[in-house]
């Protein structure tokens, strides 16, 4: 069980603090549960970092795990997509939890910068905790849980903070990340006694030594799955992979190493089981919640790119993961009892040279771009002078900008239209436009051309922490220099990810209308009979008979 100490929250009164201490002594107070007798005693959400609905359309023929499980027992909805243009982990993973946009959550990307300052701000940055919940300005399902049943417990787990932060709101039990080979926490949470006796089996030394090799897979298989190996010259990279440097001993470099590896998610399952075991998730009347965020399918993406064998093969030892944790799950809790829902963060870009392999257009960073960039600064002071118009990155200057008695709309027009001019540039959209925009609901709003993007910028833009330009680069250019790809775009290649529930009443379903990850937290709120905020930008999907239809009516 977790030791008890004052959590921040508790302790914003001293009354509060002095009741929680007290009670340390002993079990705390045994309440009813507010929720009906079949209310399901666990939710076990889950969220796959830059996994695309492409990979499961793609690769679905040799996934028989746990995504066959989740295919075959679900609501698949096969036209799921984030509904905001910076498709990056912070935004993905808050948008999921809390079902708003980054325009409400506050959760803009993984960084952004201070208007004042100019100071980067970590999109989990705390000053008192080090890292927290504390720049998310929404609550998430596991708050509204939380809110409603004080007894039902939220923990979180994923390789990296923000993930697991961000998925579990500002009341969650425990939040854990993945730090050198350790799981690891701030002092926002309670730290469980079971931790430091997991973190000293050392599960990660098992692959010191040892090679990454891939599962056999026929070549006729691979060739269906449109998986290739592109030329990199003398620098060719393949199987089998070692992890780390030499050393005799693991070390940063080796834990490092892991984690662009499918071992590191099966590392965050064994937590998993042991957080189900030690605090006695989903064993009574009060339903608990469990967010699981796994990384390494982003890690091997970023390095080697949507159509490789690595992320082939960190996407079949998910497979084998996800199906032994169901199976572990099954026989502690029983599925029947549990509500699973899959998603993902974003997608990914196609590697250009793979799309010039297949006789397609696709573009990345080069010297020429940079070199435009930098033209369109030095136009700036050009044309108004030899000053600080930007801050930092792309946020105008506002106090140079009135002391030199520029009007503000015209200085800001003309950086669009310089960076604009780049060719890799489709559009630039300031924040005056955007802050010019009437919110429209998801589905009022324009399905496709200029009016479309717009709308997904709108939905990424909050005026206290965006910058002033939204810079939309062209479609399947990659905003990058290295061998791999990356994200962060409005393209569908970004957007679209998986979207599957599994619920107790729910059969079998497949649904091809468009729906918006903001619709799964309060989708998963209304299975599970869970009170929600009153400002929400996604829908409930189990309310309409379109969609999903209990078996139960």
């Amino acid at each position: 069980m977790s030791t008890c100490r004052p959590r921040r929250f508790e302790a914003a009164a001293s009354i509060a603090a002095a009741t929680l201490l007290a009670s340390c002594g002993g079990p705390p107070p045994v309440t009813p549960s507010p929720f009906p007798e079949d209310t399901p005693r666990l939710m076990l959400f889950l969220v796959i970092d830059q996994f695309s609905q492409e990979y499961l359309a793609r690769m679905e023929q040799v996934l028989s795990g746990g995504f066959g499980y989740l295919l075959d027992n679900g609501v698949v909805f096969t036209n799921a997509h984030q509904n905001h243009a910076n498709t990056v982990t912070g935004a993905g993973h808050a948008t999921l939890a809390t079902g708003a946009y980054p325009r409400r959550s506050g959760i803009i990307g993984n960084r952004w910068h201070d208007r004042e300052t100019g100071e980067e701000i970590y999109s989990v940055d705390d000053e008192q905790h080090g890292v927290s919940p504390s720049n998310l300005l929404v609550d998430t399902i596991g708050d509204w849980l939380k809110n409603m049943d004080p007894q039902s417990k939220v923990f979180t787990a994923s390789g990296k903070d923000r993930s697991a932060i961000l998925t579990g709101g500002h009341q969650a039990d425990g939040a854990f990340w993945d730090s050198d080979g350790n799981w690891e926490t701030s002092n926002y949470y309670s730290e469980p006694d079971w931790l430091d006796t997991f973190n000293e089996q050392k599960w990660l030394d098992q692959f010191f030594g040892e090679l990454w090799e891939p599962l056999p897979v026929e070549d006729d298989v691979l060739k269906e799955l449109s998986i290739v190996t592109l030329d990199e010259g003398i620098y060719q990279r393949s199987f089998p992979y070692a992890f780390g440097s030499k050393s005799l001993l693991p070390n940063s470099d080796f834990y490092e190493a892991l984690k662009s590896s499918p071992f590191s998610d099966m590392y965050l399952a064994e937590l998993a089981k042991t957080i189900i075991v030690e605090e006695k998730l989903g064993t009574d009347e009060h339903p608990d919640f469990l967010g699981l965020a796994f990384s390494a399918v982003d890690s091997v993406g970023h390095d080697f790119g949507p159509h490789s064998r690595e992320v082939l093969d960190t996407i079949l030892r998910l497979d084998q993961t996800l199906a032994d944790l169901f199976k572990f799950i099954d026989q502690l809790i029983g599925l029947d009892n549990v509500v699973i829902s899959l998603s993902s963060d974003h997608g990914v870009v196609p590697i250009p040279a793979y799309r010039e392999l297949v006789g397609n257009w696709g573009e990345q960073t080069d010297m020429d771009d940079i070199a435009c960039f930098q033209t369109a600064g030095r136009t700036l002071s050009e044309r108004y002078g030899d000053a600080n118009w930007l801050k930092v990155g792309l946020y105008l200057n506002d106090e140079v900008i009135e002391a030199a008695g520029i009007d503000r709309l015209e200085i800001e027009r003309g950086v669009a239209a310089m960076i604009g001019a780049c060719d890799s540039v489709e559009h630039v959209w300031t924040g005056s436009e955007l802050l010019a925009i009437e919110p429209t609901s998801a589905a009022e709003q324009p399905a496709e051309g200029e009016a479309y993007f717009k709308q997904l910028f709108f939905n990424s833009y909050h005026s206290e922490r965006s910058p002033d330009f939204s810079v939309q680069y062209a479609p399947y250019y990659l905003d990058s220099m290295g061998r791999g790809s990356s994200h962060g775009t409005p393209y569908a290649y970004d957007t679209w990810v998986p979207f599957i529930v599994i619920a107790p009443g729910f059969g079998s379903q497949e649904i091809s209308g468009r729906v918006h990850t903001a619709d799964m937290a309060p989708t998963l709120a209304s299975i599970m009979g869970i009170e929600t905020s009153t400002k929400l930008d996604g829908f409930d999907l189990s309310a309409s008979p379109s969609t999903m239809r209990s078996l139960r009516e």
